[in-house]
């Protein structure tokens, strides 16, 4: 540990920010399970995780610089990576701190006071709308009670001070954000920021946190959507293995036995000792046969059905990361546009209605300050146009730009990919002043009207009451839960009476002429069919369809 009374060393600094990374990553799946919203959209603790990979890197990657260049590195490094709300707010906080560190020229237990209250001010700044009982009180409230201790306790005590003050805090949200308490979780944010100041304390200590992951994250998926007493399906069956000591069968007749039982049957060994290994859909009669055959020990049973589903959401997590692909830049006097994009089909969308430069991504990635930033640069034009088209890539966007020269971009505030194509519509590159062009466009994203249907990932809450994971759920403009439904033909149907169909007179009314329904990868050729016989009897226009290739919503209506 090192001395308390000088002020934090560089490599104790160095370890210090590695430590805290690692220990927001060690807690990436616990953060993303405490989000309230149903459906994936680059959950807490992922975002967290990403904003921080290249702290590590920044921090340690020069000479012998003095502590105060390592905790500005780190933080400009956590900006440029920063993702989702919860990434910029806590790429703002790890920018307030390191202000004033470099303004004191050190960190200690004089000046760590200072540094909270300079983060919680910095990361107060970035959120247009503060909220209590978010990972802003939670900064806030750390900040407050750290300023009330004696610099005389030391800086280590003084951290861990902090620590606790953020774990109480966080136990709090619930109180102060009423969606958190009908959710059952705490503010997954402030969650986040609480696990980084431990980190920061346990690097200072100089404790190391084992490589393994805990067992709570390594817990295998469970089936969904299924109702009280209903079994769920198995596709896959179980893996058993055993050994068989002394054997009351020869090993032909037990192998004979067993293949009746299961599949790659397999039994190896003599008369004193045989290995048996099957895959079968009832582990019970394998084991029953066994006991009755044998005296077993060494027993495994495992499920294949969520073996295979880990695969899957392992695949799922690490694919598509995110890229910065340059369609066609812009002309010098031309306004140019980028655009976030996920799935191909909407990909294919944007480029087809002009985008310069496209961010391609997954349903559930959210990109970076620095993949906003590299696509403005090589988007070409005049001024830049920037269409994050998810209200958790907004913040990104916002601070892209305002990390770049004066007037060089402009975001359009479009919190859903839907918005985002209403205002693709009305882009002229030539096509007159920029603000009148910047202003049609945020006029037609203000006046869109869309709405989904996802399926679950979670146990959340909505206006109709509780929305279980597995069920399909209702999204009036991307983000308001209307309910949740076992058949996603009723979840559509709620979405078109209830939220769409009292919008479509008076949309009729103007230039609509179009219900545009975009749809998911999971959508199947019945509930194609079932949905346009509910859209046939909501509305008299016309419908036609779009095919994403993305994975989180089933089905997008838009009215054009």
């Amino acid at each position: 540990m090192q001395s308390q009374t000088g002020p934090v060393s560089r490599d104790v600094a160095v370890r210090m920010l590695g430590m805290a990374t690692a220990w927001v990553a060690r807690h990436r799946e616990q953060l993303n399970r405490e989000n309230v919203f149903p459906v994936p959209d680059g959950d807490t603790g992922t975002n967290l995780t990403l904003t921080l990979q290249a702290v590590v890197e920044a921090a340690g990657s020069s000479g012998p610089d003095d502590a105060r260049a390592i905790w500005a590195r780190a933080a400009q490094a956590a900006l440029a990576g920063s993702r989702g709300n919860s990434g910029v707010i806590l790429s703002q906080f790890m920018a307030g701190f390191a202000a004033e560190v470099t303004s004191a020229g050190r960190l200690d237990a004089s000046v760590l006071p200072k540094a909270f209250a300079a983060g919680a001010g910095k990361s107060q700044s970035a959120v247009a709308e503060p909220r209590e009982g978010t990972v802003l009180t939670v900064a806030r409230d750390v900040a407050e009670h750290v300023a009330r201790l004696p610099v005389s306790v030391g800086f280590d005590a003084m951290l861990s001070a902090a620590c606790e003050e953020a774990r109480d805090s966080v136990q709090r949200t619930p109180e102060l954000l009423p969606v958190l308490k009908e959710a059952g979780v705490v503010d997954a944010g402030g969650w986040g920021l609480a696990l980084y100041l431990e980190g920061l304390l346990k690097g200072f200590r100089g404790v190391q946190v084992p490589e393994f992951d805990p067992p709570a994250e390594s817990i295998a998926p469970l089936p969904v959507g299924y109702a009280k007493g209903e079994v769920p399906a198995v596709e896959h069956g179980f893996d058993i293995q055993f050994l068989a000591h002394h054997p009351v069968n020869p090993v032909d007749q037990m192998r004979a036995e067993l293949q009746a039982m299961g599949e790659y049957g397999l039994v190896e060994g003599n008369e004193e000792l045989v290995k048996v290994h099957v895959h079968a859909r009832d582990p019970g009669a394998v084991l029953s046969w066994g006991c009755a055959s044998a005296f077993i020990t060494d027993v495994v049973v495992e499920n294949l059905d969520a073996q295979a589903a880990a695969i899957a959401k392992d695949r799922a997590s690490t694919q598509d990361q995110g890229t910065v692909q340059v369609l066609q830049p812009a002309r010098s006097d031309e306004l140019a546009l980028v655009a976030v994009a996920a799935g191909p089909g909407f990909a294919e969308l944007f480029e087809s209605l002009g985008a310069n430069c496209l961010i391609q991504c997954n349903d559930t990635y959210n990109p970076s300050v620095g993949q906003f930033q590299d696509a403005i640069r090589t988007a070409g034009g005049s001024h830049v146009l920037v269409l994050p088209n998810h209200s958790n890539a907004l913040p990104a966007a916002q601070a892209a730009v305002a990390g770049l020269p004066t007037a060089s971009a402009t975001v359009i505030d479009t919190p859903f990919v839907l918005s985002g194509v209403a205002a693709m519509y009305r882009f002229e590159p030539s096509g007159g002043p920029q603000d009148a062009v910047v202003g049609g466009m945020q006029e037609a994203a203000d006046a869109s009207v869309y709405g989904s249907v996802a399926k679950s990932v979670r146990n959340s809450g909505s206006e109709r009451g509780p929305v279980l994971e597995g069920q399909f759920v209702a999204l009036a403009g991307g983000e308001t839960v209307l309910g949740g439904w076992s058949r996603v033909e009723d979840a559509v149907d709620f979405l078109l009476r209830e939220y769409l169909q009292p919008q479509f007179a008076a949309i009729q009314q103007g230039q609509a002429e179009f219900l545009i329904a975009y749809r998911g990868t999971d959508a199947g050729p019945d509930q194609d069919a079932a949905v346009e016989a509910l859209v046939a009897a909501a509305t008299s226009l016309d419908l036609e369809w779009v095919d994403t290739r993305q994975r989180n919503h089933m089905y997008l209506f838009a009215i054009e």
